[in-house]
């Protein structure tokens, strides 16, 4: 009965990983590491204000993939992991890194407050460009965007992601004849692998 005790606060901890868990795209290849992925967004969510060191370490677990193009960060709990969210478009070695809900994440009921990251730090690694207030459009269009993974490599373009999106989208009653079409932009990586698609709300 003890060992049961013991394990039983396990049990939500699996079941939510998804939920403490982000993609990292667009990744130096070759010049990036798990342990130095791991150390950099460490560093990052503690000098955030608010930050618990107390709660155990930010990064539970780092898993390189795809030759080193992209990674699955899986964080400590889910306001560690909003907050990382904050921190797409980063630059590392000269490249924007794309962070975002990897597949089988579901939208909280009450939305996660992020910690507060200072501005700058933000603006170390250019993420806002023009200080803390810049950031905002960039995490109101994060929450617009999402992932798609999965891809057949070299049959899928975004053109056609584009129509497969907006044409059942465009049925929705109030969405015949608005001014902004439901898809916005796709982007489709290098690889063909996976895509981001950002729709108009």
């Amino acid at each position: 009965q003890f060992a049961n005790a013991l394990t039983m606060p396990m049990a939500p901890m699996q079941s939510n990983k998804k939920q403490r868990e982000l993609y990292v795209g667009n990744v130096p290849t070759g010049m990036v590491t798990e342990p130095m992925l791991k150390e950099l967004f460490t560093q990052m969510l503690a000098s955030c204000e608010g930050f618990k060191p107390e709660l155990g370490p930010a990064i539970l677990n780092v898993q390189l993939c795809g030759g080193g193009t992209y990674a699955f960060i899986e964080f400590r709990d889910e306001e560690l992991c909003e907050t990382a969210m904050l921190f797409t478009g980063m630059e590392l070695s000269g490249r924007q890194l794309k962070i975002g809900h990897p597949n089988g994440y579901i939208v909280p009921p009450i939305p996660v407050t992020p910690l507060k990251p200072p501005p700058e730090l933000l603006q170390k690694f250019n993420i806002t460009g023009k200080g803390p207030g810049a950031a905002a459009p960039e995490v109101n269009r994060k929450s617009r965007e999402l992932y798609v993974g999965n891809l057949t490599t070299g049959a899928v373009t975004a053109q056609m992601l584009k129509e497969l999106f907006t044409v059942p989208l465009q049925t929705i009653p109030g969405n015949e004849n608005a001014a902004t079409p439901p898809v916005i932009e796709v982007k489709l990586d290098g690889t063909g692998k996976f895509a981001f698609i950002e729709f108009r709300d």
